[in-house]
């Protein structure tokens, strides 16, 4: 997903997480305004770390 985002002109891949409970802190540091969730990943899901 990253290759795909980033050969967007406008777009900038700020920040990558390998884990739900690694995405909380990451975006409340970058701060960015768009965040790509998977739904299905390891420790914490995409859905319990966007709550």
């Amino acid at each position: 997903m990253r290759a795909v985002l980033e050969a967007q002109p406008d777009i900038e891949v700020v920040g990558e997480a390998a884990d739900g409970a690694a995405v909380i802190p990451l975006v409340r540091r970058l701060r960015p305004d768009v965040v790509a969730m998977d739904v299905r990943m390891p420790l914490m899901d995409g859905i319990e770390a966007t709550r």
